[in-house]
């Protein structure tokens, strides 16, 4: 769809990072309370508390799915299309329907996958990540190149491989030989509050980039140029896979931090954090320097083959990833 698909999947970020904020809220403050009773010799507290966080974090992932929909024309508008942009403004319906409609699908994945590291299951929860991504890319193939979907194609990928991942996390879950289980518990909406509240200070970096995405995005949508979008949601996808280096380091590490607070095991944290920052650090650095040396193949892998748009990506390539690698290095 040349640019006019990459800035339809540049104007639905915004929505994304709300659901990165709540999903990852919960599942930050969740699975730490989790692994805080788990050290204090108390599983039947911790397994009642992931049944408390997940009805909570359904419950509202519901209610976002069910809203998004009914108001999807003033929601479009407030991320900076209307009805008369034609091609681009079905392009981005076509891909937030879907993309709200799965709403649940993402928050479960997301919990799941935090709750199973610190249930000592960090290998499943790795396993069914790779396999739901890999999902998610070869159905991009089939449903957007081979049977011409376009924008919804690629939002029922991204859907169907938050499925497969679910599965693959459910053996987890619902199987034997573990401590973690779904049961029925009394639903708290207070208690569901303060586990977000404790994980929103790890995920309000994503209320942020929402607020960041969402100017910058109208102002360029507001020139006339789709390029521009197209280029930019180019850039803060590349600058993205910096981010989730640090990230990835981040939630292997989080289990085990959570269950040496337990344990009041100030040396092993200590450890921990450092390993985080090193490795975080050095994979950060060789990808940053891979895009500031080779701008022109992180263009041609987005499909920005017009003379402008890659002069244009060229540019931004070298300045805003790197910066990205700076901000992620010194937090």
């Amino acid at each position: 769809m040349g640019t006019t698909g990459l800035a339809a999947i540049g104007l639905i970020l915004p929505v994304y990072m709300i659901n990165c904020m709540i999903a990852h809220g919960f599942g930050i403050g969740g699975s730490v309370k989790y692994s805080k009773l788990l050290g204090n010799g108390k599983p039947k507290e911790a397994v009642d508390s992931f049944n408390r966080t997940m009805q909570g974090a359904m419950a509202l992932s519901v209610i976002t799915a069910i809203a998004g929909n009914i108001f999807m024309t003033p929601l479009l508008q407030l991320l900076g299309t209307v009805p008369a942009d034609g091609e681009l403004f079905e392009a981005t319906r076509d891909y937030l329907r879907v993309f709200i409609t799965a709403t649940p699908l993402f928050y479960m994945s997301n919990l799941f996958n935090y709750y199973l590291r610190n249930d000592d299951n960090g290998k499943l929860a790795g396993v069914g990540s790779v396999v739901g991504n890999l999902t998610d890319i070869a159905l991009n193939i089939i449903l957007v190149l081979v049977f011409g979907l376009g924008t919804r194609g690629a939002a029922l990928s991204t859907a169907i491989g938050q499925i497969i991942a679910i599965a693959i996390y459910s053996k987890g879950i619902l199987g034997k030989g573990h401590i973690i289980k779904i049961k029925p518990v009394k639903p708290s909406l207070k208690y569901s509050f303060e586990i977000f509240k404790d994980g929103f200070s790890a995920s309000s970096s994503y209320m942020f980039q929402l607020v960041f995405l969402l100017i910058c995005n109208r102002m360029l949508i507001r020139t006339g140029s789709t390029t521009a979008v197209a280029v930019f949601d180019m850039v803060q996808n590349t600058s993205y896979l910096i981010l989730y280096l640090y990230e990835g380091t981040n939630r292997a590490m989080q289990p085990l931090v959570s269950t040496y607070h337990g344990e009041h095991r100030e040396g092993g944290k200590l450890s921990a954090r450092r390993l985080a920052f090193s490795y975080g650090g050095a994979a950060g650095l060789c990808s940053a320097a891979f895009i500031f040396l080779f701008p022109q193949l992180i263009c041609a892998l987005f499909g920005v083959n017009d003379g402008e748009a890659v002069k244009m990506g060229i540019t931004a390539l070298r300045l805003f990833p790197q910066a990205r690698y700076l901000r992620a290095f010194l937090s």
